[in-house]
C-alpha cells in the first residue's frame, strides 16, 4: 500500500516531534530518569493534546474517528522514535479492542476517554505456567451477590503498575471443559486486595506480577457475557495483531538506521566500513525485508478500514509473525554490524544525534587505527577479544527472555557467530536493542 500525502505528512510530524522532544541522549535520559522509568506522562500528555492518541478509536466514545492505517502510522513512527510511553499506549489500545467489541457503553466511554487523555490501561491474562494456553487459567472469580471476588495470580502484566484498569481473565466455573466458564472483568487497579510486584527485566519497570486476594469488584464489571471470556478473546484478533506488527516495523527501521549511522562513522583499514560490500549486502537484506513486510502490514490495515476485519485472521497473524521476526533479526544483525559498540545504552542515539562514533580525523586517530598496514593476525585477535564473553559481560547486562514468536538464548556468545552459522538464532541481546526485541515478550498479555 502507498501512503497518501496526508499520512506521509502525519508521519513526518511525529518524527519531528520525537526529534524535538527527546532526540538527544540528554533529553531522553531526563524524561526516563536515566532509563529507570519506561513511561513519561508529560510526553503522553503532549501527544494527547495534539490529538494523536486514540486516533483510530470511535468518535462517539471520544476517539479520533480516523482509520486503522492512521493508527499504524502513529504507532510505527512513535516506536521508531523511542517514545517513552508508546508501549503503555499500545497495551491500552490492545485492551480497548476487547472493550469496544464486548463492553457496555459506560465501559467503552471510560476506556476510550482514558486512552485519548494519555492514561494507561492494562490486560491481565497470563499466569504462572499459563501463557498461550489461556484455557488453563486458574485465577478465580467467584460471584458473591452483586459482586465478584477474585483470588489468584497473574504474571508478566505490562504497565499494570501505572494503569487505571486491568482487563482480567478469571475462571468463574470449573465444572465443564477448560474453555468454558471464563469471564472477563474490568478491574480498577486501586481495588483493595490487589498487590503488584515488579518483574525485573532489561528495561525500566514494565512487567508485573499481580496478586489478587479477596479483591471485590461489582458485577457490572463483567465485560461482555459471564462465562464467555474465551470466545470473546478469540474473536476479532486482527486489530490486536496489527498493533504489534506496526510497532515491530518501527523497531526494525530504527535498528537499521542506527546501524547505518554507525557504519558511516566507523573507520577500519583506512576507510568507512559502510563501504565494505559484505556489510552492505547485509544491510540491503534487512532493508528489503522491512520494506516488503511494511507493505504487507499496511495492506492488511487498509483491509481492516474497508470493513473486512473478521475475514483477516490468517493475514493479520502472518503480518504479526513476520513483522516481529523482521524486528528481531534487524536488532540482532545491527548489533553484529556495530560490534562491541552495540553494548552501551548511549548507542541508541547514533542515527538521531551526536552519537559516540563520530568519525575522527586522521590526526586524532589512535595509534592502532592510524597504522598504514595493520596485520591480519593482530586484527583477528582484536576481533576475537571483542567477542569474548568476559568482555561483553563487562559492558552490558545480559538476561534471558522469551520473544513471543521465538526463543532467544542470551546466556552465551560464541566466537563463531557468523551469519547463518550454528548459533545464528542464539545471539546475545545487548542494551542497544533492548527497546526493540524485548518488547515482543509481553505486549498484550
Amino acid at each position: 500500500m502507498h501512503l497518501d500525502d496526508d499520512r506521509v505528512e502525519f508521519a513526518h510530524a511525529i518524527e519531528a516531534f520525537c526529534q524535538r522532544e527527546y532526540g538527544t541522549p540528554a533529553q531522553w535520559n531526563e524524561l526516563t530518569e536515566n532509563d529507570t522509568v519506561a513511561t513519561n506522562q508529560v510526553i503522553l500528555d503532549k501527544m494527547a493534546d495534539l490529538g494523536w492518541l486514540g486516533v483510530s478509536l470511535p468518535e462517539e466514545y471520544g476517539g479520533g474517528g480516523a482509520g486503522f492505517v492512521d493508527e499504524c502510522v502513529f504507532i510505527e513512527e512513535a516506536h521508531r522514535g523511542l517514545t517513552p510511553g508508546i508501549l503503555a499506549y499500545t497495551t491500552g489500545l490492545t485492551a480497548a479492542q476487547t472493550y469496544l467489541k464486548w463492553g457496555s457503553d459506560e465501559q467503552k466511554k471510560t476506556i476510550v476517554s482514558n486512552l485519548v487523555a494519555g492514561r494507561t490501561e492494562a490486560i491481565a491474562l497470563s499466569e504462572p505456567g499459563t501463557g498461550s494456553d489461556l484455557g488453563a487459567v486458574r485465577t478465580k472469580g467467584v460471584r458473591d451477590g452483586d459482586a465478584y471476588v477474585i483470588d489468584g495470580q497473574k504474571t508478566w502484566i505490562s504497565v499494570a503498575h501505572i494503569a487505571e484498569h486491568m482487563l482480567v481473565l478469571v475462571r468463574e466455573d470449573a465444572s465443564g471443559p477448560k474453555h468454558d466458564g471464563l469471564t472477563l472483568l474490568m478491574v480498577p487497579t486501586d481495588t483493595p486486595g490487589i498487590e503488584m510486584r515488579e518483574v525485573r527485566t532489561m528495561e525500566a519497570r514494565t512487567c508485573n506480577d499481580v496478586f489478587f486476594s479477596q479483591a471485590r469488584v461489582p458485577a457490572s464489571s463483567v465485560v461482555g457475557e459471564a462465562g464467555q471470556g474465551w470466545k470473546q478473546l478469540m474473536r476479532g484478533l486482527s486489530v490486536e495483531r496489527m498493533i504489534i506488527a506496526a510497532f515491530s516495523i518501527g523497531a526494525a527501521r530504527r535498528s537499521v538506521e542506527d546501524a547505518i549511522a554507525y557504519m558511516q562513522q566507523r573507520d577500519a583499514f583506512g576507510q568507512s566500513i559502510s563501504g565494505f560490500q559484505a556489510l552492505r549486502h547485509r544491510v540491503a537484506d534487512l532493508a528489503t525485508d522491512i520494506a516488503v513486510t511494511r507493505s504487507f502490514v499496511y495492506d492488511v490495515a487498509q483491509a481492516i478500514d474497508e470493513g473486512r476485519e473478521d475475514t483477516l485472521n490468517r493475514e493479520s497473524a502472518m503480518a504479526k509473525m513476520r513483522a516481529t521476526e523482521v524486528a528481531k533479526n534487524a536488532a540482532l544483525e545491527a548489533m553484529q554490524l556495530m560490534g562491541v559498540q552495540a553494548t552501551p545504552a548511549s548507542t541508541a542515539w547514533s542515527s538521531r544525534s551526536v552519537g559516540p562514533w563520530r568519525r575522527r580525523s586522521s590526526a586524532g586517530r589512535t595509534r592502532s587505527s592510524a597504522r598504514s598496514s595493520p596485520s591480519r593476525s593482530s586484527d583477528r585477535r582484536r576481533t576475537h577479544e571483542c567477542r569474548r564473553t568476559s568482555e561483553v559481560r563487562r559492558h552490558c547486562r545480559i538476561l534471558q527472555f522469551r520473544v513471543r514468536t521465538k526463543d532467544v538464548d542470551s546466556g552465551s556468545m560464541s566466537r563463531t557467530h557468523r551469519r547463518g552459522g550454528p548459533h545464528a538464532d542464539h545471539r546475545p541481546v545487548h542494551l542497544a536493542s533492548r527497546r526493540h526485541v524485548y518488547r515482543y515478550s509481553h505486549l498484550g498479555r
